[in-house]
């Protein structure tokens, strides 16, 4: 191939390639892999090294041993921006991350709001039904029926809202494509643990109301 690449002093010429690599990710995690060549620094010296290493023990304590063997080579080479392959992956995602905790915190927020919201709900439908229900026992229904009624619509509503929440997330996800890494934005794993999560909390919004509605007093 002919690279663009140049000094300004070297022409472009044609370089045999000699090896193929990976994927690499060059900026950020969520940028598209883009075409890329590698030049050997004797083919390329208009541009600024950097020094990678790979080690077994903790990068940070390489620092100062390698100051000393480029001090040993040239004093007057600079050694500087040192950081570890962890550090600058979660600066490349730092962005992501941020919006990430600033969605998760207002999908807690309205998670609660809708507990507390389904609760209220059913409590009301309770009330509502507090002739209903004394007149159901009074006649020889179970408790455990009333529960069973009283949970059904709860989980009804639930499985309701979930469907409409799971349609609109579906077509509004590409959205934040551009945040995610690993991760597809329809990801079957991350919309069924939501479900779940959602249903277990509707289980529990509904299980009070549920259980104050089967333990009325028929007289009362």
């Amino acid at each position: 191939i002919t690279p663009g690449f140049s000094d300004g002093t070297v022409k472009s010429v044609p370089r045999e390639i000699i090896a193929v690599v990976a994927d690499v990710k060059s900026s950020q995690l969520s940028a598209d892999v883009t075409p890329e060549y590698y030049l050997a620094f004797a083919q390329a010296a208009g541009l600024s090294p950097k020094l990678v290493m790979r080690t077994t023990v903790d990068p940070v304590s390489l620092i100062a041993p390698l100051r000393g063997q480029l001090a040993e080579i040239d004093k007057n080479l600079p050694l500087y921006d040192v950081k570890t392959m962890d550090s600058l992956v979660s600066e490349s995602a730092a962005q992501s991350r941020f919006h990430a905790l600033l969605l998760s915190c207002f999908a807690a927020i309205a998670l609660l709001l809708s507990a507390i919201g389904l609760y209220g709900l059913l409590s009301y439908l309770v009330v509502q039904r507090t002739l209903e229900i004394g007149v159901r026992i009074a006649l020889g229904a179970q408790r455990s029926s009333v529960l069973t009624m009283i949970l059904r619509r709860g989980l009804t509503l639930a499985v309701i809202g979930l469907a409409i929440g799971i349609a609109l997330s579906l077509m509004l996800t590409r959205l934040i494509s551009g945040m995610l890494f690993g991760v597809r934005p329809s990801d079957p794993l991350t919309f069924v643990a939501v479900s779940l999560v959602l249903l277990l909390v509707s289980l529990i919004a509904s299980s009070v109301p549920a259980y104050r509605a089967s333990t009325l007093d028929p007289m009362k």
